[in-house]
Formats: C-alpha cells, sequence, structure tokens
C-alpha cells in the first residue's frame, strides 16, 4: 500500500465510521434511511477498489471492515488484511519475513 492509498483509505475510513455514527443515531429515534445503508456500501466499495481489490469477491474484508468500525480490530490491521487481499499477516509473519 503506497502513501497515497493509505491516506485515500484513512479518509474512506474516517466516513465510514462517520456515517455508521449517524445511522445508529437516525435508527435509536425510529429513522431507517436506505440512502445511509447505499452511501455505506459504496464507500466501503470505493475502500476495496482504491486498494485494488474488486468489491465483488470482498466478502470476508467486510466483515474485518465491520470489525474495524465496531472498534474489534485497529486500523493497520484492516490495512495489512487490504494489502494482502484478505490473506492474515501477523506481526510474526512480520519479523520471520525480515
Amino acid at each position: 500500500m503506497n502513501t497515497a492509498q493509505r491516506i485515500v483509505s484513512h479518509r474512506l475510513l474516517e466516513l465510514l465510521s462517520n456515517l455508521d455514527t449517524k445511522r445508529k443515531e437516525l435508527e435509536q429515534v425510529g429513522i431507517q434511511l436506505e440512502l445511509m445503508t447505499d452511501l455505506y456500501e459504496q464507500v466501503g466499495n470505493s475502500l476495496f477498489e482504491v486498494n485494488g481489490i474488486d468489491p465483488a469477491k470482498a466478502n470476508v474484508l467486510w466483515m474485518s471492515l465491520e470489525d474495524f468500525i465496531s472498534g474489534q480490530i485497529q486500523s493497520y490491521e484492516l490495512f495489512s488484511l487490504l494489502k494482502g487481499n484478505g490473506a492474515v499477516v501477523t506481526l510474526c509473519d512480520n519479523i520471520s519475513s525480515q
């Protein structure tokens, strides 16, 4: 992942987090907008495309993206998955390859 991809990816992740927060706020008052879901999906697909991943083949990565949005994984873990197109890269793998 080059610097430009990383910058754009960070911005898209911020946008996804903000969209998710706003969607939850609206749902708490009984408003569900299909537009929010569509925007969320389009931004997620853009994140994958920026990183050279076909959105149609990003099923597992969508789960990882949801894990990031919920705070279960950190951005560097998600970027590792994006860089490997879904292949899990662990710290041990990085050390042994150096």
